[in-house]
């Protein structure tokens, strides 16, 4: 039986190199409903308070938006 070969890359130091661990981090939640159905509507919206709520009582985060998929956007049918 053969070694598995095991390749270990480093982290990009231009990108991992965060000296400020108090920086706030930016963030963003994705809600998507599988389709346009009306019903779907509640879902959707239950999604974007449960991920509004958990961004906000995060201290060391910033919301930033809420992203959905081409069915619905902030609560409305296209």
């Amino acid at each position: 039986m053969q070694a598995k070969l095991v390749t270990k890359i480093d982290a990009n130091p231009l990108l991992s190199n965060h000296t400020n661990e108090d920086a706030l981090l930016r963030v963003a939640a994705y809600c998507r409903v599988s389709t346009d159905a009306s019903d779907q509507i509640e879902s959707y919206k239950a999604q974007v308070s449960h991920y509004s709520a958990a961004i906000a009582k995060n201290p060391r985060w910033r919301f930033v938006d809420i992203y959905a998929d081409e069915y619905i956007h902030y609560g409305e049918q296209k």
